[in-house]
């Protein structure tokens, strides 16, 4: 996954908390504020996921496994399995690309990372969904989020279980790739360790 990729996971780890409904105006009104009042209540998440990504330019799918953690403060924690591994990690201010097969560690500010407004307002603190998305629902169960701003995807549509939590996730990003995620095992204010957002020594 390249680093431009990675910064949708931001974006889709916001939309993790978001609850499913109909598209009247009134109960995406609601939703919405659930989605910050499950924001205020979520300390900690965690997963497993399957991604697949249709990449045009190459006309080739490409599926992967992984997991992610993800904690208050914009603590993050992506781990890819197979060939390459690849875990990317934040702290909250900094950002690591790690290889453990390769021991390659690479080093950035999530500034320099490219990070996306609506990113970085999520990581900040919850902020106002509104100011960073244009949203709307469907009777199929689906949100769709797409961006106020110029940004490196189109949208995010999300479907959601009874908990509302995210198990499935389309990404459509401006280069014409879509990405989808499937989340299971999800678990919620877990107690996690420090050293998940941290890189090895």
């Amino acid at each position: 996954m390249k680093r431009s990729t990675l910064v949708l996971w931001y974006a889709s780890t916001l939309v993790l908390l978001m609850s499913a409904g109909t598209a009247t105006a009134e109960s995406l009104e609601n939703q919405i504020k659930k989605i910050e009042k499950a924001y205020q209540q979520t300390a900690s998440l965690s997963a497993e996921f399957v991604q697949t990504t249709r990449v045009e330019v190459l006309d080739k799918t490409v599926t992967r496994h992984g997991r992610f953690f993800y904690a208050r403060g914009g603590k993050l924690r992506i781990e890819y399995s197979g060939d390459p591994m690849t875990h990317y990690i934040s702290d909250g201010s900094h950002f690591w690309i790690w290889e453990p097969k390769a021991k390659k560690l690479d080093t950035t500010s999530l500034e320099e990372a490219g990070l996306p407004d609506e990113a970085l307002n999520f990581l900040g603190g919850f902020g106002n969904l509104r100011d960073s998305f244009q949203i709307t629902g469907g009777k199929d169960g689906f949100l769709k989020l797409k961006p106020q701003k110029k940004s490196s995807y189109r949208s995010l549509r999300g479907k959601f279980n009874d908990a509302g939590f995210l198990t499935d996730l389309t990404i459509h990003t401006a280069s014409g790739n879509i990405s989808q995620y499937r989340f299971f095992n999800l678990e919620t204010n877990k107690p996690l360790s420090e050293n998940l957002f941290l890189p090895p020594l």
